[in-house]
């Protein structure tokens, strides 16, 4: 079965944490759903950074994914 990776850029430290964990959660539900669909000839695999709310580290957690 084909893996693809998604990239998930939520800060969850930080003054964004409450709005982040919630996002991150909610994508990882997602995800995990989709994975669930037995027809689909794919799984998706979350690879998450977390730039903590810095907006200097949005950059370097993109060049990560």
């Amino acid at each position: 079965m084909k893996e693809i990776s998604i990239g998930l850029l939520f800060s969850t430290d930080g003054s964004y944490r409450f709005m982040g964990k919630s996002a991150l959660e909610g994508a990882l539900f997602a995800i995990e759903q989709i994975n669930k669909i037995e027809s689909y000839p794919f799984k998706l695999i979350a690879e998450s950074e977390n730039p903590k709310g810095i907006d200097e580290s949005y950059v370097s957690s993109i060049r990560n994914l």
